[in-house]
């Protein structure tokens, strides 16, 4: 399907007997989460911060388009990388970079046809070099391969688009229509390797970069930084031999830019952008200076904030063009993929449903909230709980299960069953760091029998995907639960959202996608 899809978007569209101009991946910008997965458990990390947001959450309710973590060498175990800010773990939602991509596949598998998902991978050692005899840079190529695969676009597939360039940068600037455009992305992640950590002994960030960049044939993009200072003297400065650092700077078309209020560097920053480089800016946390830095043309607005988006455009357009006039058709922008929002509390959509069926719904709810301190300017105030949810004819009894957030970030996922006027509850927690039984995807299987007037219902969850045979595809790996029979019969059935608005992303059942227009609104 993605096949036909990308065949008609590469033979060109018309509007009206016009060409329609479709954006290209540096012709956008979008949100870029800073720290996406850091969330304040634990007290006093040095110069930590983040958007303590969960990742589903940022990728579907704040439609984030670009993410980045922070990664460590894990002693005595060959090619794994940590994933945490400096010395407190605690405050890492993932325990390493397997866990993080295992949240990727769900967002892939939530919402296929999405826009490219830009992933920045900061080296983040302070006493030791990033890599090393057991932590290669092919070792961290062949995790990004063995999760991501074909979903993955590399620095090899740009080179595709430019034969005769022997760098990255040379490619970059080789034609003003080198990137592909965002239609041809979607479904894609790209993934940059940045190393800004260098102060005195600390980090050897920019070492780290410059290794990465010259390694043979690699998965993801080195990203340069202003940050980092080269040379032979001590502090800021660290020593990277002349030739390596040349060829690191011209496999690097994507850069950090952090000194953004000098002009003469951002004029520099213009040139390189102009030459089909691709920049986060950092400090885009108010509408203000994402402005400003659009204004740059930025492409990556670096915040802790997603839920601050100048010209915001909704969950299905989370990609903006840096320059408007140039395309004359807004449709280019509407990001696929089946969503349902219930703005409301205490809302219920359904399908009617036959007696002596067989119905599997499965969905991620998704929303947004404060921070566990209380501290980041969210205005809306929004701890959304999502539920499936299946009821009698007169919706006096029904049983369902919801997932909301806590204040530490972890999903908690909520069974209730009201039958006869007695309610019984029981409530099942994510792992602080971990894939586990529950995690952000809630299912519910329902077999009715009218003979009986019983209905038998199953409830799961999944925090991870599993390779299904059948299929050839990734598929949730559900998590049993609970096992309930009903003394009566279940046919409203459908997602309802309580304690604030919730958006359902890939919502199915039995396998097929249900849309907003095939459920009945109560």
């Amino acid at each position: 399907m993605r096949f036909i899809v990308l065949a008609v978007i590469l033979s060109g569209l018309c509007l009206n007997g016009q060409q329609v101009a479709l954006p290209r991946y540096n012709q956008v910008y979008q949100v870029a989460t800073h720290n996406s997965y850091w969330v304040k458990r634990a007290r006093h990390e040095l110069y930590a911060s983040g958007t303590q947001e969960r990742l589903l959450d940022q990728l579907h309710f704040d439609h984030v388009r670009a993410l980045e973590i922070d990664i460590h060498k894990i002693k005595n175990k060959p090619g794994q990388w940590a994933v945490y800010h400096t010395s407190k773990s605690a405050n890492a939602f993932y325990e390493n970079l397997t866990d993080f991509l295992k949240q990727l596949q769900q967002f892939q598998y939530s919402l296929p046809m999405h826009e490219v998902v830009t992933v920045v991978l900061e080296l983040k050692e302070v006493f030791s070099k990033n890599f090393d005899e057991d932590h290669t840079p092919a070792q961290l190529d062949s995790i990004l391969e063995t999760y991501m695969g074909n979903d993955l676009f590399r620095p090899r597939d740009l080179k595709k688009r430019c034969p005769g360039s022997t760098t990255l940068c040379d490619c970059a600037k080789s034609s003003v229509d080198i990137w592909p455009t965002t239609q041809e992305l979607r479904g894609k992640f790209i993934f940059l390797v940045l190393g800004n950590l260098h102060f005195g002994p600390f980090g050897h960030g920019g070492l780290g970069w410059a290794t990465y960049a010259n390694s043979e044939n690699p998965s993801a993009f080195p990203m340069s930084s202003d940050f980092s200072r080269f040379g032979h003297k001590h502090g800021w400065k660290e020593y990277v031999p002349a030739d390596m650092l040349s060829r690191a700077f011209q496999a690097s078309i994507f850069q950090q830019v952090e000194w953004i209020h000098n002009k003469e560097h951002l004029a520099a920053v213009s040139k390189f952008i102009a030459a089909g480089g691709i920049v986060r800016g950092g400090s885009s946390f108010s509408r203000n200076e994402q402005q400003e830095r659009i204004n740059s043309g930025f492409h990556l607005l670096q915040t802790d904030y997603p839920w601050i988006q100048i010209n915001d455009h909704g969950f299905d357009k989370p990609f903006r063009p840096l320059d408007s006039t140039r395309f004359n058709d807004p449709s280019v922008f509407i990001e696929p993929g089946e969503r349902i929002f219930i703005p409301s509390d205490s809302e219920t959509v359904w399908s009617r449903i036959s007696a002596d069926s067989i119905n599997f719904w499965e969905t991620l709810p998704s929303s947004t909230r404060y921070s566990p301190d209380k501290n980041f300017p969210n205005p809306f105030r929004t701890e959304g709980k999502g539920c499936l949810i299946a009821m009698s004819a007169e919706g006096l009894n029904y049983i369902s299960i919801c997932r909301k957030v806590n204040i530490i970030q972890n999903a908690v996922i909520t069974i209730k069953v009201v039958a006869a006027g007695v309610t019984s509850t029981k409530k099942f927690t994510t792992n602080n760091r971990s894939s586990g039984l529950v995690g952000d995807y809630i299912a519910m299987r329902i077999e009715q029998h009218a003979g009986s007037g019983q209905s038998k219902v199953s409830l799961f969850s999944s925090s991870e995907m599993m390779y299904d045979s059948g299929s050839d595809k990734l598929i949730p790996k559900w998590s049993l639960l609970e096992n309930k029979t009903l003394n009566f019969m279940l046919p409203k059935q459908g997602l309802q959202a309580t304690q604030g608005p919730v958006l359902f992303v890939g919502s199915k059942r039995n396998g097929k996608y249900v849309t907003p227009k095939e459920l009945i609104r109560q």
